[in-house]
């Protein structure tokens, strides 16, 4: 039962971020990003070299008019393949990233997910403090009262 909440509450709560394109503006520093490439790249990490990288995912290291700089964080390949970059920061010429996605929240969506967050933690809250329910479904009535007459 514990883990179906869990389970429950992560996936609501992480219907609450969506990507959206920034455009011409500069990200800012700290900012969560998606930076799309073209043509596909290749980046060194330590030994090994990933070729057709497509997208980086990270956070912003530092950004400027013609150079973004990412805390990479994914790096995904044009065939969809996903790689860990090890903490490394890519400097990229803005010119090579037609588009730029920052990670934001969205009200509407936080507001569904403690909804229904609340509703479940409610109800599971009922259903182990309810003393009086019963795996078979009947209900309790109290004591039972016996008359006791003698055969004659």
């Amino acid at each position: 039962m514990k883990t179906l909440a869990l389970a429950l509450a992560v996936s609501t709560s992480l219907g609450c971020y969506t990507y959206r394109p920034l455009g011409e503006a500069v990200p800012e520093p700290g900012e969560e990003v998606r930076a799309h490439l073209t043509p596909t790249q290749s980046f060194d990490i330590g030994e090994i070299t990933i070729d057709g990288v497509s997208r980086i995912e990270g956070t912003v290291y530092r950004a400027s008019s013609d150079t973004l700089a990412v805390w990479g964080q994914w790096l995904y390949s044009q065939f969809g393949a996903r790689y860990d970059p090890r903490g490394a920061v890519f400097f990229v010429d803005r010119g090579m990233v037609p588009m730029v996605e920052t990670r934001r929240l969205q009200p509407a969506r936080t507001v569904v997910a403690v909804a229904i967050g609340l509703g479940i933690g409610y109800g599971l809250f009922n259903f182990i403090a309810d003393p009086g329910s019963s795996s078979t479904g009947e209900t309790g009535t109290g004591p039972v009262e016996l008359n006791l007459v003698p055969n004659r």
